[in-house]
């Protein structure tokens, strides 16, 4: 019974961390949402950074791009 509840649990956690891992993959793209991107932007970051950002720097530009990228005033 208790190798049953070592599995489950060991299950959980890989879980649990691969969900976070897919959060911080992610990330500039709930940033560019939480900062009002129009939805062309956030679409262009959506799909670069699920294509291109395993490489680190693509995601990195993106993160850059998604808190200094707004060139709008907003009066």
């Amino acid at each position: 019974m208790l190798e049953i509840l070592a599995i489950g649990t060991k299950l959980g956690f890989y879980l649990l961390v691969g969900a976070f891992c897919v959060w911080v993959y992610f990330f500039p793209v709930w940033v560019a949402g939480i900062n009002d991107a129009p939805a062309s932007k956030k679409k262009v970051i959506f799909w670069t950074n699920l294509f291109l950002g395993w490489t680190g720097v693509i995601w990195v530009i993106l993160l850059l791009w998604c808190f200094f990228g707004n060139s709008r005033n907003k009066h």
